[in-house]
Order: C-alpha cells, then structure tokens, then sequence
C-alpha cells in the first residue's frame, strides 16, 4: 500500500459552505479504491485601495478637499454596510458612499472631502488613517498627508538694532 495525495483547486468565487465528493482510484491490476472527503470553505474578508498614501499638496486650515480612489475586494465574500472613518478625530471626512455592499471581486470608485481641522499642526504632516468599516472587517486603507498651512504668516520682517555706548539713554543715536 502506496501513500498518495491530490490537490483540489477551489475557484475563489465559490459560495461558503461545506462540500462533499468521493475520489476513486483504479490501477493496472484492476484493483481501485474510494475514498470520501468534505471541504469547507469559509468567508476571506478583505479590501484594497488602489494607493497607499494620498497627499493633498497645500492645504490651509479649515480648508475642504475632495479627493477620490477606488476600492476593490479582495475576499471571498460580499462586505456589508461599508463606510469609512477617518483616525484623527478632529478632521471631517464625508465619503459619496456610505452603507452598501461591496460585491466579491467589485470595484467601487469613492469620493470623499476631507476638511482639515482649524486648530492642526501645520507643516508636512499626516492627517490621519481613512479606514474602511463593515460588520466583517475594519482596516486601515492609506494615510493622507498634506502641507498644512495657515495661522499667522509672516512674510517679510524688518529689525531695527539700535546700540548704545553706556548704561544711560543719554547717548543714543
């Protein structure tokens, strides 16, 4: 008795649920063998963004920008009731779609505007995580980063110097 093995491949479209099948094996020597088998395949839940990082440029405090990417997914599975959040929670982030189902294998273009805080740092820095959000999965999908600007802006600056010789005001110039 010889120890043999087989492969099956599963589509990845295939419904969850348990599946059964028998294997027969026949020889030269007419001899065969059956052999019964059950796979289960369960739910992969995931979902890509087609970036991994989205800069805005310039931006100034309490500004609104909109922006868009596409999302795909990945699993093996419908997700439901999609929406995104945002990680930072002092920055505003409305998505065009909220609250529907992504399709195994389907694509989805969203647009979102992102309003940068009034009260942020400024410079390059991130903004925070968007994140996507159903009942079988939560992730984080890219970061948003920007050259945040704004406040007091001071473009031009003259200095006077003036000295003095002694302790007294007696001999300034």
């Amino acid at each position: 008795s010889q120890t043999q093995s087989f492969s099956i491949d599963i589509p990845k479209q295939l419904l969850n649920g348990v599946y059964t099948g028998t294997l027969t094996a026949n020889s030269n020597a007419s001899n065969s063998d059956t052999v019964s088998f059950s796979i289960n395949v369960t739910p992969t839940y995931d979902a890509e963004a087609n970036i991994s990082e989205l800069n805005l440029g310039t931006a100034r405090l309490n500004s609104t920008h909109t922006r868009s990417f596409n999302l795909t997914n990945k699993g093996n599975a419908n997700l439901t009731n999609v929406s995104f959040a945002f990680s930072e929670s002092g920055a505003n982030l409305k998505a065009s779609k909220t609250n529907f189902v992504l399709q195994f294998n389907q694509t989805e273009a969203i647009e979102f505007n992102i309003t940068v805080p009034e009260q942020f740092s400024t410079g390059n820095v991130t903004l925070g995580t968007l994140k996507i959000s159903s009942p079988a999965l939560t992730k984080g999908l890219f970061s948003i980063k920007a050259n945040v600007g704004g406040g007091l802006e001071i473009e031009d600056l003259d200095v006077f110097l003036t000295t003095r010789k002694s302790e007294s005001d007696d001999d300034l110039d």
